[in-house]
């Protein structure tokens, strides 16, 4: 059930070009996702990626696709980790980070958008975001990407690019018959 939404959604974590992806289910029993998280994840064992469920309720999942050893190199980066305590984050550890994210998705009225850093988007945007969220002005980039663009556009229409060229690939590979497993890259 779930091969179609990571490769809609998650191409480019699958094939090693991006950290992180985020997606949701709804309509689905949240112990039949669970049950398909442990399958995805057992797949993707020794790939290096993981499937983690970072908000279920009844009829809704948010999971999150993402490759813990690009997560640890995003983390640290000095940018990132600075964002990262001004939202109450105490550590650039990536599994006290992820803790800290899941409780801020469970609790928080409204969504963190530094969710973005564990996305692999650049720091400077995701600051960009939090600060203008609506503002179109000093927002570079806003149409076809995957995020708003306030810092570096051109750098950042190319990875669209070769996003949107990866999920077509993807696509094209999965409705060919290729499995899971063989789409996954290991890094």
């Amino acid at each position: 059930m779930l091969e179609r939404y990571l490769v809609d959604q998650c191409s480019p974590t699958l094939a090693g070009i991006k950290t992180g992806s985020l997606f949701s289910i709804h309509g689905e029993d949240p112990e039949r996702i669970k049950h398909e998280v442990q399958k995805i994840n057992r797949i993707f064992y020794g790939k290096g990626l993981l499937l983690l469920p970072l908000k279920t309720t009844r009829g809704y999942s948010l999971l999150y696709l993402f490759r813990p050893c690009y997560l640890k190199r995003d983390l640290c980066d000095r940018k990132c980790s600075s964002l990262l305590q001004e939202f109450g984050y105490t550590s650039s550890h990536p599994s006290r980070c992820l803790v800290r994210l899941i409780q801020r998705v469970q609790k928080e009225p409204s969504f963190p958008h530094e969710i973005g850093l564990f996305l692999g988007y650049p720091p400077e945007d995701v600051r960009g975001f939090i600060e203008n969220p609506h503002c179109k002005s000093r927002c570079r980039s806003c149409v076809g990407g995957c995020w708003k663009v306030y810092h570096e556009p051109e750098k950042a229409q190319v990875l669209f690019r070769k996003y949107e060229q990866c999920t077509k690939s993807y696509r094209k590979r999965l409705m060919s018959g290729a499995s899971l497993e063989q789409l996954a890259v290991a890094s």
